[in-house]
C-alpha cells in the first residue's frame, strides 16, 4: 500500500499535471494523463513477493493439500507433514456446515503464528494468494 504522502504527492502532481494541460490546450486526453500518473507511481511500489504455484486438495478433502508457493524466489510447500510437504499446513476452511444440511463456504482462515518464522512477515500476501486461488469450501466433502 502506498504510504500517506506518496498518495498526496501523487494528487498534487497530478491536478499541477491536469492545470498544466488545461493551459495548453488539453493536448492530451484525461486518460493519457491517469495512465502516465499511474505509471510513476506505481513503479516504485513493490509487486507480491508471494506466487501462487499449486495447490493439491480436492474433493472430498480439499483441506488437506499441498500448497506450493514461490516466496521471495524459493519454492516451498505447506500442508499436512504425511504428505512430504516441507512445512505443516496452516490455513483452515471458511466455510461451515451443520446437521440440517446448511452449506457455506467462506473464505480460508490463516494462522500467522502457525507460519514458519521466516515466513511470517508475508502473512497477508500469503493468504491473498490462497484465497485467490484455492476454491472456498468446507473441507471439500461438503459441496
Amino acid at each position: 500500500m502506498l504510504k500517506k504522502e506518496m498518495i498526496e504527492r501523487a494528487i498534487r502532481e497530478t491536478a499541477e499535471t491536469i492545470k498544466e494541460s488545461a493551459s495548453h490546450g488539453w493536448t492530451q486526453s484525461i486518460d493519457k494523463i491517469a495512465e502516465q500518473m499511474i505509471a510513476k507511481y506505481t513503479e516504485h511500489v513493490p509487486g507480491n513477493p508471494v506466487k501462487f504455484i499449486s495447490y493439491t486438495g480436492g474433493y472430498p478433502n480439499l483441506c488437506s493439500g499441498i500448497l506450493t508457493l514461490e516466496i521471495e524466489g524459493n519454492t516451498v510447500t505447506f500442508g499436512p507433514t504425511y504428505k512430504k510437504s516441507q512445512y505443516p499446513d496452516f490455513w483452515a476452511s471458511g466455510g461451515n456446515c451443520d446437521w440440517d444440511g446448511n452449506i457455506t463456504s467462506g473464505p480460508w482462515i490463516i494462522d500467522p503464528d502457525t507460519l514458519p518464522v521466516e515466513y511470517q512477515a508475508y502473512a497477508d500476501e500469503i493468504e491473498e494468494v490462497f484465497n485467490a486461488n484455492v476454491p472456498w469450501g468446507c473441507c471439500g466433502g461438503c459441496e
